[in-house]
Order: C-alpha cells, then structure tokens, then sequence
C-alpha cells in the first residue's frame, strides 16, 4: 500500500490488533516518491518503492496525476452542469 503517511501508519498497525492479520497477509507500506522528500533518510530506505521490490517504476501518484489534469477540464464542465454553475 502506497500513502504518504505509511512510515506513521506502519506503527500503528503493528501497535494494533489487526498486526497479526497484517503480518499473515505480508502486508507492505511504502511511502509515494513524491512525499518521500519530506522524510528522512531512515525513512525513505524503509518505505521508498525505490528500495523495495516489486514496485518496478511506479511512482503511486497516479491519482494525484489524475487529479491534477482533470483540474484544466473544470473551466470546459462547469458552466454545463447545473450543480456546479456558480455564475
């Protein structure tokens, strides 16, 4: 699983009930490789996809991709739909 707050989110499973479902299942966190600049070196050789296997070149931002192209649509939709026609 790719977050941006999986380095946090790795404690709390572990301090949690569901640690040894999460074990069993070899459940992985790693962080998004954009938000890895915000963590520390220990960090981002725990959780980077860069450093783990299986990753190969995914970046795990593709919804943020996704969501920052579909903001240069909104000025094209948002005058059709009548919910979002504030004018």
């Amino acid at each position: 699983i790719g977050s941006d707050i999986n380095c946090s989110l790795s404690k709390t499973v572990t301090a949690s009930s569901i640690r040894d479902k999460a074990f069993n299942r070899k459940l992985s966190l790693s962080v998004n490789v954009f938000h890895r600049h915000t963590h520390n070196c220990k960090c981002q050789l725990q959780y980077h996809p860069m450093y783990l296997r299986g990753f190969g070149l995914e970046d795990l931002e593709t919804c943020e991709h996704i969501f920052a192209s579909s903001n240069t649509a909104v000025c094209l939709i948002h005058f059709g739909h009548p919910i979002l026609d504030t004018s």
